[in-house]
């Protein structure tokens, strides 16, 4: 069985295979493996891949080695297959590896910045370009592209020359897109498994230049607070591997059926849903199918059963290195997923399909980091710069609902501490008046309890019930699907997409500590400052849905008069 070893006095593990003997003739040049979270070239040199797993400790360097082995036993199976065309539709579904690299932008905050930075500099170009003369535009052209060239590098080339058509030659063109995708589509086809002709390879590098555009207007909309993008869209089919003619005696066995009892993951998965969806909240089930369909996939759909620690282990490489999620998410989000699925299926409810867990006891190592003081709350000078950059949003435009939810739940926030995802779920009828006090009714909560909050006047002053019976009925901060263009089948729910949306238009407009939560940090404000002005604990912990500290205190609910007496004590935020 293939393994780690070492060799000499070097501290690192390295993976060292034999090319096998059938395809020793046409195995030659460079394989790409992800080694460390990087698409490593590595030569086939005398008979054997050879490369540094780049660590000395064993369990990391068993993960490193089991996805590059995988990886290689793929391109293996491609050269044993030999060259083979590549539909429209599975040059396509490779490219989306382009897109997902383009709108993981919105995670990385320097990246966020870089790019407002250039559109801001675009902006700027664009509006006085008309007013030179020819001379001063072709002048004014010349100096923009160097500058930008210079800051994103020559094979940017690829980018600007299907922006702006006819500015570069074809020859540049030509160096620039291989430059820039070549590396990206070896390493897709090498952990694809594919060994596409040679006149599939300019089919391949258009299409990772389209989506990789594709993927720099989706990431324009979520800068706009529009996340309806981030699951990939429809016209990324998964990928299918190329079929190419065999003998019928050599021919691929079909996947197993529900005839012979077999089950893929995914398949399990909707068992689970059937059976647990009235004890398990609809958007945990959405995150686990997203994180099951991407695991029954890198396990091609087999029979759960055939699950194995080592397989999973490579699977979390493979999320890690290639698609880009960190160690953390993994651990805390999708090995969660699959726990619960496997778990699910020992059970009375899963048919006891399994006696024990194949993956009882994994576990995911993260890096030691040092530890980093969370603000609860914000300074001053944060409220004041969010505030204000929620007065200053434009209404309406393409998403109306979404610009609403950034100009008012910051608000509605700063004066009832409550969570940004339930003032996103607000509708236009959770907003009423109880006898003379204007409330909000919040039942969309993180502890699933209903809640009614008073208003604070200064919200209402400022015309928040103007905007509320402007939308008569319905979602006061979320656009319909035929808007937003969100399907039912996304891993997050509209509230969880918004909420993140107003996280990352706050994020952009204000000036925040890097510490601070944009959404979170009100809720530790509000509570502070209330107690700072006298607001009682008990009355603290009603309006912001915190649980009472003690059994006799939970006898003492408040009535919404006595809130709306308490919230006339909290001041109004002077911006």
């Amino acid at each position: 069985m293939a393994r780690p070893i070492k060799r000499g006095s070097s501290a690192n593990w390295l993976l060292k295979v034999r090319v096998p003997s059938e395809i020793a003739d046409r195995a030659r040049g460079h394989v790409v493996l992800p080694i460390a979270g990087r698409r490593t070239p590595v030569a086939i040199s005398a008979g054997y891949v050879e490369v540094s797993l780049r660590t000395s400790d064993p369990d990391e360097a068993a993960l490193r080695f089991a996805e590059a082995h995988e990886a290689l036993l793929q391109h293996w199976k491609a050269l044993k297959a030999g060259p083979t065309p590549l539909s429209k539709r599975q040059v396509v579904a490779l490219s989306a590896d382009a897109y997902r690299a383009r709108i993981s932008e919105i995670d990385d905050s320097s990246a966020v910045t870089r790019r407002e930075l250039m559109n801001s500099q675009l902006d700027q170009f664009l509006a006085a370009y008309p007013h030179l003369s020819a001379e001063e535009q072709q002048a004014a052209l010349e100096g923009w592209l160097e500058g930008l060239l210079d800051e994103q590098g020559a094979d940017f080339i690829a980018i600007l020359a299907a922006v702006i058509p006819g500015v570069f030659s074809a020859e540049k063109e030509a160096m620039a897109l291989e430059s820039r995708y070549g590396a990206r589509v070896d390493a897709a086809i090498a952990l694809k498994g594919v060994q596409p002709e040679d006149a599939s390879r300019p089919h391949l590098i258009w299409e990772f230049r389209r989506a990789e555009l594709a993927g720099s207007k989706a990431l324009g909309r979520m800068l706009e607070g529009d996340f309806s993008d981030e699951e990939k869209p429809a016209y990324f089919p998964p990928f299918e591997p190329p079929h190419p003619p065999m003998a019928a005696s050599c021919a691929t066995k079909p996947l197993a059926s529900h005839d012979d009892g077999a089950m893929s993951l995914a398949q399990l998965f909707e068992a689970m849903r059937e059976a647990m969806l009235e004890f398990v909240k609809p958007s945990t089930l959405r995150r686990y199918q997203s994180t099951i369909e991407k695991l029954s996939a890198f396990n091609d759909h087999a029979d759960f059963r055939s699950l194995t620690k080592d397989r999973v282990n490579a699977w979390i490489k493979h999320r890690t290195t290639q698609e880009g999620i960190s160690k953390k998410t993994v651990r805390n989000n999708d090995l969660v997923a699959v726990q619960s699925l496997l778990n699910f299926a020992m059970t009375d409810e899963g048919g006891a399909r399994i006696k024990e867990n194949p993956i009882h006891g994994l576990k995911i190592k993260l890096p030691r980091a040092a530890k980093t003081k969370h603000e609860r709350r914000f300074h001053h000078a944060e409220i004041v710069s969010i505030l204000k950059a929620a007065d200053a949003v434009e209404m309406g435009g393409r998403y109306p609902k979404s610009a609403a939810g950034n100009r008012w739940t910051p608000w509605l926030a700063a004066y009832s501490g409550a969570r940004i995802q339930e003032l996103v779920s607000l509708e236009a009828d959770h907003i009423r008046k109880e006898g003379t006090v204007w409330v909000m009714d919040l039942f969309k909560t993180k502890m699933d309890e209903d809640r009614t909050v008073p208003l604070h006047e200064h919200v209402i002053e400022i015309g928040f019930l103007d905007y509320v019976r402007s939308i008569g009925k319905g979602p006061l901060f979320i656009d319909p699907p035929e808007v937003s263009g969100r399907t039912e089948t996304a891993s997050r729910d509209a509230s969880e997409v918004r909420a993140s949306g107003v996280a990352t238009f706050i994020r952009g407009k204000a000036d925040l500590r890097e510490n601070v939560d944009p959404n979170h940090g009100w809720r530790g404000t509000w509570k502070s400052i209330a107690a700072s002005f006298g607001i009682e604990e008990r009355y603290r912990d009603a309006i912001t849905g915190h649980t009472p500290g003690s059994v006799g205190r939970k006898y003492e609910r408040p009535t919404t008069a006595e809130l709306a007496k308490a919230m006339k004590r909290f001041r109004r935020y002077a911006v």
